[in-house]
């Protein structure tokens, strides 16, 4: 069975200037470049939906075969796994309700394609 990957990105990320003070073209074209593929989805959580679970801070969930969930998180100090069920839990909870907040797949497209030709 082909894996699936969903991604979820705040639309500040297509808008934000890093290193230099512009925002890089080549990396927010990127988040585009793949999402074709029928296994991946790319979802943008936009400025409209207000305050969220994702603004706490950027967290992956890693859904494997035949394993327990993981959640990776990376922050100031380092970076961590918990494998906890209560604290995946959690997660996987702010992950449904992020989707539920963002667009839809062409929509995000859409504004992906948008930010690359405002840049």
């Amino acid at each position: 069975m082909p894996s699936a990957s969903a991604t979820l990105v705040n639309e500040a990320v297509l808008y934000r200037a890093v290193g230099g003070g512009t925002r890089d073209a080549g990396a927010v074209g990127a988040l585009g470049g793949d999402v074709s593929h029928p296994s991946v989805t790319l979802q943008v959580v936009p400025f409209k939906a207000g305050a969220h679970a994702g603004m706490n801070g950027a967290f992956t969930l890693l859904r494997l075969p035949d394993a327990q969930p993981i959640v990776y998180l990376e922050n100031l100090d380092g970076a961590s796994v918990t494998r906890r069920p209560g604290n995946v839990a959690a997660y996987e909870e702010a992950f449904t309700d992020l989707q539920i907040l963002a667009v839809g797949k062409q929509e995000s497209l859409s504004m992906i394609s948008k930010a690359i030709k405002e840049h």
